[in-house]
């Protein structure tokens, strides 16, 4: 299974994109993140693909 971080300024583009990848059986969405930031936290704190 792929562990993805959602990453996009855009609450609307997150949603969207958690959306279609829930779809999915082979995705972990791991975190939605809206800043750089935030994204490297969860890069150092989880293992993502």
């Amino acid at each position: 299974m792929l562990k993805a971080l959602i990453v996009d300024d855009e609450p609307l583009a997150r949603d969207e994109l958690a959306y279609l990848l829930k779809r999915s059986k082979e995705v972990d969405i791991i975190a939605s993140v809206d800043t750089i930031e935030r994204a490297l936290e969860e890069v150092h704190s989880n293992t993502v693909d």
